[in-house]
């Protein structure tokens, strides 16, 4: 089930590398939060970017 995402998945896992928790991308909640977390800090990068051009 590599790659596929479902709602059956744990949505904690234990990190790959280095120690704690995770989200897990392959439940379809940690997907979302993932992206939702990744776009808002890219989008904030480029604010903040833009604002020190400008």
């Amino acid at each position: 089930m590599k790659g596929k995402q479902s709602s059956t998945e744990p949505f904690w896992i234990p990190k790959e590398i280095g120690v704690g928790i995770g989200i897990n991308p392959r439940n379809t909640a940690g997907f979302w939060v993932s992206l939702a977390v990744t776009l808002s800090i890219l989008t904030v990068l480029l604010v903040l970017i833009v604002s020190l051009i400008l």
